[in-house]
């Protein structure tokens, strides 16, 4: 229910004390919500954005740019903005080419195959912004995933386990080697350079972090992967 009012329009000079005062009063709530959304506007860079979530307390799980599919390229040598959307998309871990209804059907494998090449991240097609949020607020380690609201994106799910302890270097290079149409991966997983910990595996885009969570208490490791097949 808190707003913070940028009565100049420019958050430049307020995020520093506005936004992380937001942050360290929603590390006070109980119960600690699971998950924060933070919508920027069309000016934001949100790479700046995203190194607030390597705070105490939190873990960045990705960023999101949406892209107009019809004048990403125009604004991409714009004089004016080019600058800003460049950097936008470059800092994208999951890009959305969203209003793909509105280039021709012969540009648009051009345009995806541009904005990839670009972008260095996965690229999910929509029209009218419908991508399941399964794609973009990640998965949780259960196998269940929520079928897309047509007609956004169709994707495919998978899991696997072990029983034995994985090797951390095989992990990575696997990882490494998936397909980019693979847009997640998470869950827990034991290794054997620590086998009594729980290490938290989680790719989004191509960014991969794994992380140590805590005592190992589970009977096998699980991995949840989302594959997006159109």
């Amino acid at each position: 229910g808190d707003t913070i009012a940028l009565s100049n329009g420019c958050i430049c000079c307020s995020i520093a004390d506005g936004f992380t005062a937001a942050l360290d009063r929603v590390r006070t709530i109980e119960p600690t919500p699971e998950r924060l959304v933070i919508e920027a506007s069309g000016v934001a860079m949100p790479g700046q954005i995203a190194a607030y979530a390597h705070g105490p307390g939190l873990v960045l799980d990705g960023v999101v740019t949406v892209v107009d599919a019809e004048t990403i390229r125009r604004q991409w040598t714009d004089e004016y903005v080019g600058d800003v959307v460049e950097r936008q998309v470059e800092a994208a871990d999951l890009v959305v080419l969203n209003k793909l209804d509105l280039v021709d059907g012969t540009l648009r494998a051009e345009l995806i195959e541009w904005i990839t090449d670009e972008a260095d991240a996965v690229v999910v097609a929509a029209e009218h912004a419908r991508v399941d949020l399964e794609i973009l607020l990640g998965i949780e380690p259960t196998g269940r995933v929520i079928g897309p609201t047509p007609p956004g994106p169709t994707f495919r799910t998978w899991t696997e386990t072990s029983d034995d302890p994985l090797d951390r270097a095989e992990l990575e290079a696997r990882l490494a080697e998936l397909p980019a149409t693979v847009v997640r991966a998470k869950g827990l997983v034991r290794l054997r350079d620590a086998p009594d910990r729980a290490a938290q595996v989680q790719l989004v885009g191509r960014r991969l972090e794994i992380t140590d969570v805590g005592p190992w208490e589970r009977e096998r490791s699980e991995l949840v992967f989302i594959e997006v097949t159109h």
